[in-house]
């Protein structure tokens, strides 16, 4: 889920957060000097929701279709078949994965090899570059994902291995 922030506080309380769930909601944005916006209500509104896939409350992300109700934790969306657009970081509920409103994108290939800072290299699914040594990049679409955003995860990769991200296989079934 990536570091753990906070305390943002609001009055009296105290909130914390992790930085994956705060990337994700659709409320936070990133301000000048590469601070957040938004955290304080944004966990106040992420507190109300439940889940779609496994009912505990505290569900960050929400489809991107205005009429759906489908809220997730970021890894329970993973799991349920999501579709995320890594871009604008939206997300599309498996009902909504092939709507109109669904435009698809081709993120720009780096390749960690030849880029300037490793740190340009980044998780399709996630969006972090935190465990670098756990990154590997798809031998079909060139992006990188962790090997436990994989699925089904990778466990314990040889030195060399051909990997093809869920994404290409999915496309290629």
């Amino acid at each position: 889920m990536g570091p753990f922030y906070g305390p943002v506080k609001k009055g009296a309380n105290r909130f914390y957060f992790h930085e994956l769930c705060a990337i994700w909601s659709p409320n936070v944005y990133l301000i000048e000097n590469n601070k957040l916006t938004g955290i304080a209500s944004e966990i106040k509104r992420v507190n109300k929701l439940k889940c779609s896939y496994c009912s505990i409350r505290g569900a960050a992300t929400k489809c991107f279709i205005d009429k759906c109700d489908n809220n997730y934790h970021v890894l329970c969306a993973k799991s349920v078949g999501c579709y995320f657009n890594n871009q604008k970081y939206i997300l599309f509920c498996p009902d909504h994965i092939n709507s109109k409103e669904n435009q698809y994108y081709v993120k720009p290939k780096i390749n960690c090899e030849t880029a300037s800072n490793f740190s340009d290299c980044v998780c399709q699914v996630c969006q972090s570059g935190l465990d670098e040594d756990k990154l590997l990049e798809c031998d079909k679409c060139k992006t990188w994902m962790h090997t436990y955003c994989n699925e089904p995860q990778i466990l314990d990769p040889p030195d060399s291995i051909e990997f093809i991200c869920f994404n290409c296989v999915n496309i290629s079934s």
